[in-house]
């Protein structure tokens, strides 16, 4: 049996609430990195070379910071004012040196205004770095039976967080009692989607609600994890 660490008990904790519980605890972990980041340290100088290299964060990080963090607005406009100096200063370059990347050039395109792409978007690598550890604990544990009864009773992760999560077993026996744990879980979201399309039907308009009534928001988290998450 592997041994139980932090990882082990903030994934048990995650069974009991809404949603993947991987998605889950990296947002957590995101939130609470760009909190810190707008709070103490936007002028630390090695991640300002970071951002401006990678042209800012990637489109779903950059929201998350006018959306998700409060009192961001200062430290917004500190980095995204050097981001945009540089971003200025590369075309300026290229106006100058004749490079500007036309047609079909994508690539040198990418190249001149950085990682565009979100590949190199700071907060992407540390959401690796967090999904990582926290799959490799899933999978350590999975072949436990306990482990994998609280599993059941969960949301369930994403179908990009099983891939990987399957992806670290190297014994097919785990592998299958995850996949079967997991096919539970699906049934039991399938069900709740057939009971809100029964019940949106006007002949049993009469019927309330119940858990399903969020069966479609919670199918989609299911099948494609959660925004600036997966």
């Amino acid at each position: 049996m592997a041994e139980r660490h932090t990882a082990y008990h903030q994934l048990v904790e995650a069974f009991a609430k809404p949603g993947c519980p991987v998605c889950r605890i990296v947002e957590e972990a995101l939130l609470r990195y760009l909190d810190m980041l707008i709070h103490e340290n936007v002028n630390d100088i090695p991640f300002r070379d970071e951002l401006r290299q990678a042209g800012g964060f990637c489109c779903d990080h950059a929201w998350w910071l006018v959306n998700r963090v409060r009192g961001a607005a200062l430290g917004t406009a500190i980095m995204y004012r050097d981001v945009l100096h540089s971003l200025d200063q590369r075309l300026a370059s290229a106006l100058t040196t004749g490079s500007l990347p036309t047609g079909k050039r994508r690539q040198a395109l990418t190249s001149l205004l950085g990682g565009r792409a979100g590949q190199a978007c700071p907060m992407c690598l540390v959401r690796e770095r967090e999904e990582a550890a926290y799959l490799g604990t899933f999978a350590d544990h999975c072949s436990e039976w306990r482990f994998l009864e609280g599993y059941e009773t969960s949301a369930g992760l994403c179908f990009g967080h099983l891939e990987v999560a399957l992806a670290g077993r190297r014994d097919h026996e785990t592998a299958r009692s995850l996949v079967t744990s997991h096919r539970k879980i699906v049934a039991r979201m399938l069900h709740e989607l057939d009971e809100f399309q029964r019940k949106t039907d006007y002949r049993f308009h009469d019927e309330a609600m119940g858990v399903e009534s969020d069966s479609w928001q919670r199918a989609v988290e299911l099948v494609n994890g959660r925004p600036g998450v997966r």
